[in-house]
């Protein structure tokens, strides 16, 4: 018998097996000798051996059988699905004798079927159970098939109903339309969409809204039938989110016309307000009694802090109804911070607080973004640092927190020791109008607003603030802002270009740690090698191990106030120390310790700068200092910068409108043997370029800020003549705005430099010396005077010594240029106040400017900064504080001119 995967089974018409094949062997799991003989019905469930009884009669009358599915049972009594096909077999005479059957096991072919029923009913029970909407579709985009969700959606009682038709038989064109395009898109790159929101228009006019996820249907080799989709109904949460729209606009129509409400109300309580606070300072600057000066000083500090809270309010309002925009304008970051901070360090310092900043210096030197704004942030985060301490200190740092090619990402933090916050009031203390504890109300005063600003503003300027505290122990405010980089600016900020201090063992001493990090980072910074003490014993052993050494110390930084023994004990010791008798002192008192400057010649310290130590008022006065101390070995044989000292005259132009800054500067140069010709404006400056003969002027010092012409224009003026002759005659202007943004104005109208007003002698020859090194003109940059920023005592406005330093001691000439200043003090305060009364901006800037640069030279720094803010004011047009500031103003001014006519200075 052949072997086959199929059984083969020959079998007499009554049912007797007379022979199979292996194939049925194994499907049968009998021998063949114990098949041989049996029935054919023993093979199948009895409830099958019935119908094969009639196949005999079958085959006897000549009837084809073909094939039928059974059950045959193995010897194992296991079962298996079977296909039967059964043919008769006729002798030579053609009568059916026997017939043969061909078995095939179907037995797996079965259980996918039944398993494949099984799972298209799960299948369509779940898609008749399922509340999302369901569809197949052809390529045509007819329905195939759809869930019983769908079709209630339609309106149908049946799915099959949908059957062959598309979404224009339910939906508006519009929508059908929409669909059938997405569909088609599918078909043609196969590519699904997935979770679009769909608003599904009807023919009734009803709306509703589906989130829709479609895909490819594809057949087992991979084609594209046609589309499958799966549609959620979101048509609830839609109208929920309409209305939420409609309730936000409103709320912010209702804020925007609440902040339109403050903001006008803000404006028109201003007005009255200064009017009380300039009145009334008027009156403190008045002959009064006790009882009246206290009942006025009342009135004061009350109008200041309700005027405090309407600016709040103002700002507030503004940045609520999206009206306030930031400016961007290049600025020296190191100098904002000093000018926002300064004065608080002096708040700082009456409450007995140690207080420090400091400006990383890998910032670059110009940045550019909206730097009153900044120091606002500063301000309110540092005066808030100083209200909640009572002990300890107050640090600022600034860091470089990122870098880009046109912008930079800094990160300033504020940190106290003061009464700290709760963890779980950290975050509520950025919103408006909230306070950590209702009690600090009425220990402290304020809006409640001030750091919801700060918030605001930080974020304007790409940037965010956070805060971290421990109640008890103090706070430390972090935020991040995003400014941009001016180009060319360098980065970081240049060094000081005397080589002389690169290497120099330097001394620091300071009992605050954090104030001695700052100062050596910017020792550091400068090439120099700190070593950092935090007491009068540390500092003595120091210096005895560096004297000993092959390093001895140079220099020396002294604390002037210390807990253990002062910097001036210090200094005492450490000159009775062998060797330490050269070194170079300074001195680092706090705000008011001028006076004590008789004290530090005494000692033989050359210098002192106030604490905070900005790093260009160190590294000039550490450059500095040393050509002092060279001069006074000298026995000043030869003044600075005179012609005896230069081998020759120089001629030189001066272009000033200030005829206080005019007289000065005439007589600084002439007291040094240098020809000088004047010009009070740019007009009469090209005139006397006009009228020199042909060896001209050597240098001219121009005046940026001048009437009829300025100071600019001329410099164009000149330089553009010259292009036909090659000569390069050396301008330096004169400007008391010594920031870059000045100075790159300057150098890009053709000046070679700037000195900063207000001018002193020092810096003013030291230029002049250069000039006369290249006669052919300046070439490199002149390094810049900077105007002093050092803040008074409260009880004086000028600074007697000071003044008279800066004109070599000429008592004479101070009282001149005093007489001077009183005659001209009062024109100058009588175009400011018409300035003012006429509201007209540009005119107010010129006269702040004039009176500013007069008190320049008069050396009284309140009165200086009280013109400068009023000038800053009048520039970016914000007319509504200048009531205030010329308040103070006129005060300071007050004060200023019956102290000048006390002064002990005797004209001849």
């Amino acid at each position: 018998m052949q072997s086959s995967d199929e059984a083969i089974i020959s079998a007499t018409l009554e049912g007797h097996i007379l022979s199979w094949n292996e194939g049925a062997v194994r499907l049968f799991g009998y021998a063949v000798e114990e098949i041989v003989g049996r029935e054919v019905a023993t093979l199948v469930p009895p409830d099958d051996a019935s119908d094969l009884k009639r196949f005999p009669e079958l085959l006897r009358s000549g009837e084809e059988v073909s094939r039928f599915e059974t059950v045959c049972t193995r010897k194992d009594g296991s079962r298996r699905d079977v296909l039967v096909s059964i043919s008769p077999i006729c002798d030579e005479h053609g009568k059916v004798v026997s017939a043969s059957a061909i078995v095939r096991d179907i037995t797996k072919r079965k259980r996918g079927e039944v398993a494949l029923m099984e799972e298209r009913h799960l299948l369509r029970t779940l898609l008749d159970n399922l509340p999302d909407m369901i569809y197949f579709k052809d390529r045509e985009s007819r329905f195939t098939r759809i869930n019983k969700a769908h079709a209630n959606e339609f309106g149908l009682n049946d799915p099959a109903q949908a059957v062959g038709k598309t979404d224009f038989d339910f939906f508006t064109a519009e929508h059908a339309q929409g669909a059938y395009n997405d569909e088609q898109e599918i078909i043609r790159t196969g590519q699904p969409v997935l979770g679009k929101e769909e608003k599904e228009t009807w023919p009734d006019g009803h709306v509703t809204w589906v989130s829709t996820t479609k895909m490819p249907l594809r057949d087992t080799n991979g084609n594209i039938l046609g589309t499958f989709g799966v549609s959620h109904d979101v048509t609830e949460r839609k109208q929920v989110e309409v209305e939420m729209q409609k309730a936000m606009k409103t709320a912010e129509e209702a804020n925007r016309a609440k902040s339109e409400f403050l903001a006008n109300i803000s404006h028109e309580l201003r007005t009255p307000m200064n009017a009380v606070i300039g009145m009334t300072e008027l009156a403190l600057a008045t002959d009064l009694n006790s009882e009246q000066r206290r009942h006025l000083e009342l009135v004061e500090s009350s109008a200041n802090s309700l005027l405090a809270l309407i600016n709040d309010i103002l700002d507030f309002s503004e940045i609520n109804g999206h009206k306030f925009e930031l400016e961007s304008t290049p600025f020296s970051l190191a100098e904002a911070v000093d000018e926002a901070l300064r004065p608080l360090s002096i708040q700082a310092y009456r409450k007995g607080l140690e207080m420090a900043y400091g400006v990383s210096p890998r910032i670059p030197s110009a940045l550019l973004g909206d730097p009153v704004r900044l120091k606002q942030v500063l301000v309110n985060l540092v005066g808030n640092a100083i209200k909640f301490t009572d002990q300890g200190e107050v640090v600022v740092c600034a860091g470089l927190e990122s870098q880009e090619a046109s912008t930079v990402g800094l990160h300033f933090t504020v940190a106290d020791t003061g009464v700290g916050i709760p963890a779980d009031k950290l975050q509520m203390i950025f919103e408006a109008f909230k306070r950590v504890d209702g009690s600090m109300t009425r220990r402290f005063e304020g809006s409640g607003l001030g750091l919801a600003i700060c918030a605001e503003l930080i974020g304007m300027m790409g940037g965010r603030i956070w805060v971290g505290s421990e109640l008890g122990k103090g706070s430390t405010f972090h935020f991040t802002v995003r400014l941009g980089r001016v180009e060319g600016a360098a980065c970081p900020r240049e060094e000081t270009p005397r080589d002389l201090l690169r290497g120099l063992p330097v001394l620091v001493v300071d009992d605050h740690a954090a104030s001695r990090e700052i100062v050596g980072e910017i020792l550091r910074h400068h090439g120099m090698i700190p070593t950092l003490a935090e007491s009068t014993e540390a500092a003595l052993a120091v210096i005895r191990s560096a004297q000993n050494s092959e390093s001895p110390f140079r220099w020396a930084l002294l604390d002037a106030q210390m807990p253990c023994g002062d910097g001036f004990a210090l200094a005492e010791q450490a000159r009775r120390i062998p060797g330490f008798s050269e070194a170079i002192l300074m001195m680092l008192p706090p705000h008011d310790a001028w006076r004590e400057a008789p004290r530090c010649r005494e000692l033989g310290t050359m210098d002192y700068l106030t604490k905070p130590v900005r790093e260009s008022d160190l590294a000039e006065a550490m450059v500095r200092v040393p050509d002092k101390s060279a001069s006074a070995r000298e026995g000043h044989a030869q003044m600075r910068g005179s012609a005896q000292e230069l081998g020759r005259v120089l001629r030189i132009l001066l272009a000033e409108s200030n005829e206080v800054s005019r007289v000065l500067a005439r007589h600084l140069l002439e007291k040094r043997g240098l020809e000088v010709t004047v010009a009070v404006d740019g007009v009469e400056a090209l005139a006397a370029l006009e009228n020199m003969n042909a060896e001209g002027f050597d240098l001219v010092l121009m005046d940026v800020q001048m009437p009829r012409m300025n100071g600019l224009e001329v410099t164009r003026a000149i330089r553009e003549k010259e292009l036909n002759t090659g000569r390069h005659l050396p301008i330096l202007a004169m400007t008391a705005r010594a920031l870059g943004s000045e100075e790159e104005r300057c150098r890009a109208a053709g000046m070679d430099g700037y000195i900063a007003k207000p001018i002193r002698a020092n810096d003013l020859f030291e230029v002049i010396q250069r000039v006369a090194e290249k006669p052919t003109g300046v070439g490199a940059a002149v390094e810049s005077a900077k105007p002093e920023q050092e803040e008074p005592h409260q009880e004086s406005v000028f600074d007697k010594a000071r003044f008279l330093s800066r004109l070599d001691g000429d008592e004479l000439l101070g009282a001149e240029v005093v007489g001077m200043f009183l005659e001209e003090c009062p024109k100058l305060m009588k175009g400011i106040r018409e300035a003012f009364a006429r509201q007209e901006a540009s005119a107010l800037e010129r006269a702040a400017h004039a009176l500013k640069g007069s008190l320049g030279d008069m050396v009284a720094p309140q009165a200086f900064d009280a013109a400068r803010d009023l000038e800053q004011m009048a520039r970016q047009g914000n007319l509504g504080n200048v009531g205030a500031a010329l308040a103070i103003l006129e005060s300071v001014i007050d004060r200023l001119v019956t102290e000048l006519r006390r002064s002990e200075m005797k004209a001849a």
